[in-house]
């Protein structure tokens, strides 16, 4: 019972640092530099609507560029990254750095890619603007 309550309180303890400290340049923020950059919780001054992520990915040699919209992301037990969920999902082949074809836009509803196969990623943070 009493490693009951010591894990609950630690679940509350952690719930209430993560509203004191929402931001990875907080003072009292938890090393876990991958939660802050996917859930746009970089900066006060900067607090993402959406974020747009590419990764480029090699594929039988060829290396293609993957664009979408962050939908989900999973972290392992030590705060590393496993696996990444994107909509909207676009990609373009590149060819001695540049590109082959034009954008095709990929029919499905979500991608999950492994963090393992990605070469390199680029993170965009977008803010909607009211008119």
């Amino acid at each position: 019972m009493a490693l009951l309550l010591l894990y609950l309180l630690g679940i509350i303890a952690q719930k209430i640092m993560f509203k004191l400290n929402p931001y990875k340049e907080s003072l009292f923020s938890f090393n876990l530099h991958w939660y802050y950059e996917l859930k746009g919780k970089v900066e006060k001054s900067k607090n993402a609507d959406f974020i747009k992520m590419t990764f480029m990915v090699e594929v039988n040699g060829s290396a293609y560029l993957y664009s979408g919209i962050l939908e989900n992301s999973h972290l392992n037990p030590d705060g590393i990254l496993e696996r990444i969920v994107i909509s909207d999902v676009t990609r373009v082949m590149l060819h001695k750095n540049y590109h082959k074809s034009r954008t095709a836009r990929i029919n499905l509803d979500r991608m999950i890619m492994r963090y393992s196969e990605i070469k390199s990623i680029t993170i965009e943070y977008l803010v909607v603007v009211a008119d």
